[in-house]
């Protein structure tokens, strides 16, 4: 599975935000995901550069400002490397959530919204199984979103395992806000954390 660097191209203005209908000079960007490390975690940050050739360089850059200006025991920050995105999740936007099934090997299938009874129908006649709620139990979990109506569901039953942890560290950001909170609360539970979020 090829990874790419993950940017979005967007806009912004370098004139007061109160006067841009006034005077629209707007200059692009690239918002890219990079990992960050200070002495205790590594962590996850989206920074803004001018374009990818020299996104790791102006990173850098970024982190030593942002080192010479401390505050109160902060800690330095150094750039580590580009986080680089799979092409299973690319077209998910940020913080939207996701939809599909998570496997127990960390296997993502996704699917359309009211199409994860028909997956689960296929893979329950597979294992020769009855009962949809099987999978969940063992460890299957189901998410989904639908805008039109602003549902929101991920179905956490029984423990996480490390493979679903494993990919919950890589594509946590791509989750809704209710998404996130469930996955966080059932990792609390098991006595375990991600190893990095946004």
């Amino acid at each position: 599975m090829e990874a790419v660097v993950y940017g979005i191209k967007v806009e912004y203005s370098d004139q007061n935000p109160a006067l841009s209908y006034l005077r629209r000079n707007y200059l692009p960007y690239i918002e890219v995901k990079a990992l960050i490390r200070n002495e205790k975690q590594v962590f996850r940050e989206k920074i803004k550069v001018s374009n990818l050739e020299v996104a790791e360089q102006q990173i850098k850059e970024v982190m030593d400002f942002y080192n010479q200006t401390l505050q109160h025991g902060e800690l330095e920050r150094e750039f580590v490397e580009l986080w680089l995105e799979d092409e299973e999740v690319s077209t998910y936007e940020d913080d939207e959530g996701m939809i599909g099934w998570l496997d127990p090997k960390g296997n993502f299938f996704p699917c359309q919204f009211g199409e994860h009874v028909l997956y689960a129908n296929q893979l329950l006649q597979r294992i020769r199984k009855e009962d949809i709620d099987t999978l969940a139990e063992n460890q299957h979990i189901p998410m989904s979103i639908d805008e039109k109506s602003n549902y929101e569901h991920i179905g956490i039953l029984s423990d996480i395992t490390p493979e679903q942890v494993d990919w919950f560290n890589r594509f946590f950001d791509k989750l809704s806000r209710m998404q996130k909170s469930a996955v966080m609360s059932a990792l609390e539970k098991q006595g375990e954390k991600l190893e990095f979020a946004w």
